[in-house]
């Protein structure tokens, strides 16, 4: 630091030009320039030309290193503003040496350094063109990019500023316009140079997933840094005229210490997104080269190959896998590396999987005690390579070959472990119809033909398990093959219990009269003693009881002796089982003693799992047997947190008073109170008892509730509800009595403490004004009067107590009041509404909505300023409504010049407010009354506004979509709102909604959902208006049909497709013509359906071209196609003949055999027929 510094311009220009005077030397002189008193003129040309005399000095680093002289040179550059001045001395300065040499000798303060390169490059990128070679070019950028990585981690480097400062180089540079020729010399150029700081860079930020870097919330649309840097690559390292693996050795052999093993993975990222599915060979010389440099990165490499849809050569990959299992039987090692070597492999190449299917068979088995997880993963990816190539049969030969070969006496993993044999169930869905009845077919002669191997009939209650997912389309052509089980002369019936049961489950109709008369007239305690499974005895003769009434006594009997010698686990499952599959059985068949043993069972068991299945189904709870006593025993688990939970799901009809009146009690009297206890009070009380604890006595009522709330809460639903209950008793003398005994006690004690002051409130809140009166008087004036002592939550408390009972719609506030409550406001304010904290200034704006009297306008700007300052609007909006309500009572003048003025700002309004205006917009909306004609009026202006202006309200999304849901309720609850004009308004605003908000990387789902359902309404209330406009509905299903065609580009998924689906096949089956019932009516109604089924028949054929088109071209993603399809059925249902070989001949050959195949599914699966 400087002793002192001249006080001349001769003496300050002396010690800057001194070559003893550092860097920092400099800074100090010239950020004091200001403070001296002496004239130096020019003094920013001198600086400048000063700095750029030592930055032209190779030997000088301090001035190239130091972020601060370049924050000075930035400064004085900005100061002049000659351009010509700037030029002519950017003229003497050696930049792109000087960027060079600086950006590679940085050590400290690189953040601070980036910062101010950014603003050099700004600047010279606005004033002049600088000449860089291109190797220099390259070295810088690959400098910033390598700095960029070493800024310390407490900086927060946005993906902006990265941006920006990249883009400023590469334009400093002028690096794409310079680019030479490709050639091996400029390849290597790059590889030496930019592509590791390329690598290094995408890794440190996260964006190595380049394909979705601009999918990241973070990236803004319109950022392409990464395409940019990877241009280069494409042209240095992947041309077609290069030999990238040859480049890559060179960089590996020269730099293969600094790249890294996230390196590695993205560079064989690139290699996949570059080379093209010709260039495999290229690729797996490439694989090898990063195998060799991380000798664990293999199975990364092939899981980035199989998600890119990309492989390799059959050879290599073959070589791959016996070497992969030569080395790990050799090593003994099985770890985490080899199996998911394998696992991409099969996936990689089906025929491997196929070739090697025993060896993988014997690998899983030995080791799967070992890894359970990958091993099973390796035998789905098995199973997937069979049912890929169309050979599942064949696995299944295999397999049952395997397992067949072992020893019968031995623990067989393929046959007995739960989560490989359901695999193999659920994949017979793979198998055609003629393949599974083969299948079915050969597995039932070995059976009939008594094989001496158990096994065989365990391997067929194995793929029986599958019948299950198998399509009811398809079953009953399985019927005739699977019958035969069912034959009393087969010789092994008695070990078949099982087998059928599996059957009958996925038949209701297999078991044929015979049959069942047979199996009833055996002797069931011989059966018993001779089944192999006795659970499956019992199964099949509660599953033939469905079919036929006989006595079950004896058999129930039996089945409890069974389930108690039974292991606890297997006992709770089987107790289970029979209760979700035979609630009814059970009620009408066990007695109260069975019944109660089988519940206890469940409830001392793990319960969650059969209660939670249980519950899904609504005809359990028609069992009132059954549920009357599982509510019992629940009940009597009343501290137990999961049958608190269970009792609050089963509906309240189903509880008994006595019960509901003990439970409650019991709950109330536990020493901790938890929220589930309280949620289970409340559901109980949705029948009055007037007999617990807490309904007779409001003091304990109050003390129960607030064992979970806050001191200052407004809601309490269980003191509600109770009070609630008494007011729509009041009738009763008892139910009046307690009212007004209750009010009077409040009226004498509610000035005496919180307690009382709340429960006045609470029943103020809820009770008609006329009842309470005199008590809602007292309150707001207590109210009022702590108001003046009180501070934050108490004063927060009071106030939204006070507005709670203004919005009441039988209070009105008196003029005196509305002074009273004005003057409060204004005390409340005198320190400044800025000073106030953000729950305050909600709460008072909505009492200042409530007294308000003036012009709308004013209080609109309020809410506006509130909002701006982050207020969210669910806080507020409720005293906009209010205001506005009560501003109509007097006329619509303000209401009209309000809403005149919103419509007015669409076109104008800021981007950052203009969510805020649609947030008004909607109020206003939802606010409209029929009489107000002018404002009908304003509503088809609105609509037209709101449609040209819809761009300015891109970046407000949520607001839009409420306003789209406004439009969808109002179709509905205020039809006289939509002329002929606002109704084909509607379409272009939809499409447009759809459209507008598709920015590439967030889903739009919700926008096309929306807009769906406006329609919708559109088509159920007001398809009058759209008598002669079909054209309006094909063209808006054509234009979404393409949307959802490329759903990948637009955001959406098949949750949007069902919509449109509905949406299609409501328009092709109208029915919404009237309600009247009468025989006339009906007659004249089916004409009328008649009538427009016939003019939909001349406009639905371009809508089923379209989707051929579409479906041809586009390619509809799998679910979004299974979503359609019932749609385009009611389109066939639709066409006459005549219509059909119209959309046939406007079809090319692709078009009428997509045609044909989609009318012989129609044919098949979606034809009405009476059978």
């Amino acid at each position: 630091m400087l002793s002192q510094i001249p006080d001349t311009a001769e003496g300050i220009t002396k010690l800057l030009r001194s070559k003893n005077t550092t860097a920092s030397d400099v800074v100090e002189v010239v950020f004091k320039f200001s403070e001296l008193k002496t004239n130096f003129p020019n003094k920013e040309v001198f600086v400048l030309e000063l700095i750029q005399d030592r930055w032209n000095d190779q030997r000088v680093l301090d001035y190239k290193n130091n972020y601060q002289i370049w924050r000075l040179y930035n400064d004085m550059w900005s100061t002049i503003n000659n351009s010509i001045t700037v030029k002519k001395l950017f003229k003497n300065l050696k930049f792109p040496q000087l960027v060079l040499q600086s950006t590679q000798i940085i050590e400290q303060n690189k953040w601070e350094f980036l910062n101010e390169f950014y603003r050099t490059c700004t600047l010279i990128n606005s004033e002049v063109t600088v000449a860089f070679t291109f190797e220099i070019a390259l070295k810088c950028l690959a400098s910033i990019l390598g700095m960029l990585c070493d800024v310390r981690d407490e900086v927060t480097l946005t993906h902006e500023f990265r941006a920006n400062i990249i883009d400023a180089v590469i334009k400093l540079t002028d690096l794409n316009n310079i680019k030479p020729e490709v050639s091996i010399k400029y390849s290597n150029t790059y590889c030496e140079t930019l592509l590791l700081p390329t690598l290094k860079y995408m890794v440190r930020f996260n964006d190595t997933d380049f394909n979705s870097t601009l999918n990241d919330k973070e990236h803004p649309p319109n950022d392409n840094t990464i395409e940019k840097l990877l241009e280069y690559s494409g042209y240095y390292l992947y041309d077609s005229s290069l030999h990238t693996p040859q480049q890559l050795e060179k960089l590996i052999k020269k730099s293969g210490a600094s790249i890294s093993f996230a390196d590695s993975k993205l560079l064989f990222n690139l290699s996949i997104n570059f080379l093209s599915k010709q260039n495999f060979k290229d690729l797996e010389k490439i694989l090898i080269l990063l195998t060799n440099l991380h000798q664990d990165i293999l199975p990364d490499l092939l899981i980035k190959l199989a998600l890119k849809r990309k492989t390799l050569s059959h050879e290599f990959l073959e070589t791959l896998f016996k070497t992969t299992v030569e080395n790990a039987q050799k090593n003994m090692l099985y770890d985490e590396t080899f199996w998911s070597l394998i696992t991409h492999i099969l996936e990689l190449d089906i025929e491997i999987g196929i070739k090697n299917t025993n060896q993988i068979l014997v690998l899983i088995e030995n080791q799967y005690s070992n890894n359970h997880n990958s091993t099973f993963l390796v035998f789905e990816k098995l199973i997937t390579c069979y049912v890929n190539a169309r050979e599942y049969p064949n696995f299944i030969s295999i397999w049952a070959k395997y397992v067949l070969a072992k020893d019968p006496e031995q623990n067989n993993l393929f046959f007995s472990e739960n989560l490989f044999t359901n695999a193999l169930s659920r994949n017979i869905t793979a198998l055609s119809i003629s393949q599974l009845s083969s299948v079915l077919a050969s597995y039932i002669h070995d059976i009939q033909v008594e094989k001496k191997n158990a096994r065989v009939k365990g391997l067929l209650e194995i793929l029986l398990h599958g019948l299950k997912y198998v399509s009811p389309t398809i079953l009953p052509e399985l019927k005739i093959v699977l019958i035969k089980v069912f034959d009393d002369n087969l010789k092994s019936n008695k070990t078949l219990w099982r087998i059928r049961f599996l059957i009958m489950e996925a038949f209701d109709d297999i078991v044929t009269e015979e049959s069942i008369e047979e199996i009833c007239s055996k002797d069931f305690k011989s059966l018993l003693k001779s089944a192999d499974d006795p659970k499956y005895l019992f199964f099949n003769y509660f599953k033939i009881r469905e079919y036929k009434e006989f006595k079950l006594t004896d058999i129930i009997e039996e089945f409890i002796k069974y389930l108690k010698k039974t292991e606890k686990n297997e006992m709770r499952d089987i107790s289970g089982y029979i209760f979700l599959h035979w609630p009814t059985l059970i009620s009408n068949e066990f007695s109260k003693s069975q019944v109660d043993y089988i519940i206890d069972l469940l409830i001392n068991g793990d319960m969650e799992e059969v209660m939670s299945k249980l519950f899904e189904d609504d005809d359990f709870f028609e069992e009132p047997r059954l549920v009357s006593t599982l509510v019992a025993k629940l009940a009597s688990e009343y501290k137990n947190d999961i049958a608190i939970r269970y009792l609050r799901e089963i509906p309240i009809q189903c509880i008994q008073k006595n019960v509901r009146i003990q439970l409650i009690d019991s709950i109330g009297s536990k020493a901790k109170i938890s929220q589930g206890d309280l949620e289970l009070v409340n559901h109980l009380l949705q029948y009055p008892t007037f007999k617990t604890k807490i309904e007779t006595d409001i003091e304990k009522l109050y003390v129960f509730t607030k064992s979970q709330s806050k001191k200052y809460d407004l809601i309490n639903p269980i003191f509600e509800r109770v009070w609630s209950n008494y007011l729509s008793q009041m009738k009763e003398r008892s139910q009046k009595e307690f009212i007004d005994n209750m009010i009077n006690m409040l009226l004498s004690n509610i000035s005496k403490g919180h307690k009382f002051f709340e429960i006045s409130f609470l029943i103020c809140k809820i009770s008609p004004t006329v009842l309470v009166d005199q008590l809602q008087s007292k309150l707001i004036e207590i109210s009022l009067t702590q108001m003046k002592k009180s501070k934050d939550d108490e004063l927060i408390w009071n106030l939204n107590c006070l507005f709670t009972i203004f919005k009441k719609s039988d209070y009105s506030i008196s003029a005196a009041l509305n002074k009273s409550v004005k003057d409060e406001i204004a005390n409340i304010l005198k320190t400044g509404f800025n000073k106030l904290n953000k729950e305050l200034m909600s709460i008072t704006f909505l009492i200042y909505s409530s007294v308000y009297d003036n012009d709308l306008q004013y209080l609109f700007a309020h809410y506006l300023k509130l909002r701006n300052l982050g207020i969210p609007t669910l806080k507020i909006i409720e005293g906009v409504n209010f205001a506005i309500k009560q501003d109509q009572t007097k006329n619509f003048n303000g209401f009209n010049l309000v809403f005149s003025d919103i419509i007015n700002e669409f076109s104008n309004v800021p981007s950052d407010m203009s969510g805020f205006l649609l947030e008004l917009f909607i109020s206003l909306l939802d606010n409209i009354e029929k009489e107000n004609v002018v404002a009908v009026n304003l509503f088809q202006k609105s609509l037209s506004d709101f449609f040209t202006s819809s761009g300015r309200f891109i970046n407000n999304k949520e607001d839009f979509i409420l306003v789209l849901k406004t439009f969808e309720q109002l179709l509905l609850s205020k039809p006289w709102l939509f002329s002929q004009y606002s109704i084909e308004l509607l379409f272009p605003i939809c499409y447009n909604a759809a459209v507008l908000f598709n920015d590439g990387y967030h889903s739009n789902d919700d926008i096309f959902i929306i807009t769906t359902k406006v329609i919708s309404k559109i088509l159920l209330v007001h398809r009058v208006k759209l008598s002669n406009r079909n054209h309006l509905l094909n063209s808006f299903f054509c234009s979404y049909l393409e949307l959802l065609s490329l759903n990948e580009t637009f955001g959406l998924t098949e949750a949007s497709a069902g919509p449109l689906a509905r949406l299609i096949s409501n328009f092709c089956e109208p029915s919404n013509i009237s309600s009247s019932r009468s025989q006339s009516n009906k007659e004249i109604i089916d004409s009328k359906i008649s009538m427009i089924r016939h003019s939909l028949r001349k406009d639905v054929p371009v809508l089923l071209i379209n989707y051929i088109h579409l479906s041809i071209n586009n390619k509809f993603k799998a679910e979004i196609r299974h979503e359609l399809i019932p749609c385009i059925y009611s389109v066939l249902n639709l066409l006459s003949r005549q219509e059909l070989n119209i959309v046939n001949a406007a079809l090319d050959n692709a078009g009428k055999q997509y045609f044909r195949t989609i009318y012989q599914d129609y044919t098949k699966k979606g034809k009405w027929s009476e059978d």
